[in-house]
């Protein structure tokens, strides 16, 4: 419920702060002074359009901070939740909402900046405004459907079923529909894809193969010169002329050194290194003569090597740049056949599977409409009631359920809308097309009190819905929202004596000259400042004995 509301610089609101009560809580005061910016404040708190022109003469900014119990408002504390912005420590949530004169806004749930939108859905779980103009959710066809379905538990358990079975039926009828239309494409698609197939697997690749090829390719392309290297090393290794090679010459060196290797450790390590050189210049002459015989190539071996590597290129510029890809390539396509085949071979199949969800869905739907007809009838009769009491005698009330089988959704086939006729002789109307603003009134009463075990909004404001009734039917009127009150918060702003004697909270609303300025007050009534005030609202301008005494009788209830 709405706990406090604290309202600064908005319009003539210079700064108040009120507390309200759980229970009907009611707000009177003269014309003017003030009591229809306090709703236009929760208005704003609740995510409202903001006006600049509501910000109080002189002043930057105005701002509203609201807090609210959510003690058992589940539906609420889960959103919060799913928002990251619950304290499961706190029982309490703060909104607040800043309007600057340049048009900026800022917005808070428990100090949490957010968009506008979130405040809105949030407050859709907080508060439900009613006013002469102003109706929201029972207004609105939309929500009549709602409406009707919370009356009867068995409805919602239904209801489900055939969202359930819709949101299956409705994949199933997707997917048909993604084969159908490629059915078209598919023999050409699959002719294109099996040929890739078989392109890329006919050419064997391997992974790695393309480097080996291009390092073979530079050989082949130079072997002439690399036989003639090698064979020329060699040749100076070991060469045959008077001369010696490299190696007979570096054995004559080492054998000289050994000659004196006894005389010093220098030339003993002379000796050392050139006995290593030895044996490694054996070493290579070894290696050389081993490369020069197998650097032999076959005349076909570089245009069998181009070929091969054209072959390769040409794929991994078709569907990869590596080889790794063109294979990755591969495999994806041979999923994507299998795939295509698989839907193809099964399409009679899914259509008899979807044929044999949609008759389940409807058979669902059909026993939806049935119980939605049989609350309709008992809904009717409630509010008929209600509509009675409250003065209105000749009326009658229809909520008109409407079939269209070939528009299924998650809620059925069916569509609701409330229609009421006032009096005898004319037609039912929509609700939001009922003329008189005292019919308007009594009927929001009326269905408000039909739905209340079932309402899960836990706050419920009436701005001036009593006009156009007074007397008996104002009284009944009250008698309504204080019923109300004891399951939900009520805040009523009132004229009318009648209702406002059955407030559990009384607030009077004033307006005085502060410097110049403007500015309203709210003052919590005591009992006797009561009396003495409905005593005024029942006789006027002079309070009488007499209309103490009415004040008290109303207050009695």
């Amino acid at each position: 419920m709405l706990w406090q509301l604290n309202i600064k610089n908005l319009a003539i609101i210079d700064d108040i702060s009120i507390e309200f009560t759980d229970g009907f809580n009611i707000l009177t005061g003269e014309t003017g002074a003030g009591k229809s910016i306090i709703i236009d404040a929760i208005n704003l708190v609740l995510g409202a359009r903001a006006d600049r022109e509501l910000i109080r003469t002189g002043e930057n900014a105005a701002s509203v901070d609201a807090v609210f119990t959510v003690d058992g408002n589940e539906k609420l504390i889960n959103a919060l939740r799913e928002l990251d912005i619950f304290d499961e420590d706190e029982s309490e949530l703060f909104i607040s909402r800043q309007v600057y004169s340049n048009g900026r806004n800022v917005n808070r749930i428990n100090g949490k900046p957010v968009p506008i939108n979130t405040l809105k859905d949030i407050s859709e779980l907080l508060i439900d405004i009613h006013g002469q103009h102003q109706h929201q959710s029972l207004l609105n066809k939309a929500y009549h459907m709602g409406f009707l379905d919370s009356f009867d538990g068995e409805i919602q358990d239904v209801q489900q079923k055939v969202s359930k079975l819709y949101y299956q039926w409705r994949e199933l009828v997707k997917k048909i529909e993604e084969i159908d239309t490629g059915a078209e494409d598919f023999e050409r698609n699959k002719e294109l894809m099996e040929y890739q197939i078989s392109e890329i697997e006919d050419a064997d690749l391997k992974i790695g193969e393309d480097d080996e090829l291009a390092e073979k390719k530079q050989l082949l392309k130079n072997s002439k010169a690399i036989i003639e290297a090698l064979e020329y090393a060699y040749v100076c290794l070991n060469s045959a002329k008077r001369d010696g090679g490299a190696i007979d010459l570096m054995r004559t060196a080492k054998d000289k050194l050994r000659d004196i290797s006894d005389f010093s450790e220098e030339y003993s390590e002379l000796y050392d290194t050139a006995d290593t050189v030895y044996y490694e210049l054996e070493d290579l002459s070894d290696q050389i003569r081993k490369s020069a015989k197998y650097a032999s190539f076959a005349p076909d071996e570089l245009e069998k090597t181009d070929d091969r590597l054209y072959l390769i290129n040409s794929l991994k510029r078709k569907y990869g740049k590596t080889i790794e890809n063109v294979l990755a390539f591969k495999d994806n396509l041979k999923e994507q056949l299998a795939s295509m085949e698989y839907n193809m071979d099964n399409l009679e199949q899914l259509r008899a599977n979807e044929k044999a969800l949609y008759t389940s869905l409807i058979k669902e739907c059909d026993i939806l409409h049935e119980k939605r007809e049989q609350a309709a009838k008992r809904l009717q009769e409630r509010i008929v009631d209600e509509l009675r009491y409250l003065g209105m005698k000749k009326v009658s009330f229809c909520a008109e359920i409407t079939v269209d089988k070939d528009n299924v959704s998650p809620s059925g086939y069916d569509s609701v809308e409330f229609l009421i006729s006032t009096n005898p002789g004319e037609p039912m109307k929509p609700l939001a097309k009922t003329a008189s603003g005292g019919e308007v009134s009594r009927i929001m009463l009326s269905i408000k009190s039909a739905l209340a075990e079932i309402d899960g909004i836990p706050t419920m404001i009436f701005d001036e819905i009593d006009t156009g009734i007074s007397g008996a039917v104002a009284r009944a009127a009250g008698e309504k929202m204080y019923a109300l009150s004891r399951s939900h918060q009520i805040i009523c702003i009132t004229h009318q004596a009648q209702i406002a004697a059955l407030a559990d909270s009384h607030f009077y609303v004033s307006k005085t000259q502060n410097n110049g300025k403007t500015v309203t007050n709210v003052k919590l009534l005591e009992e006797c400042e009561r009396i003495e005030h409905i005593a005024g609202m029942i006789s006027g301008s002079t309070v009488t004995d007499a209309a103490r005494q009415h004040a008290r009788e109303l207050m009695k209830y």
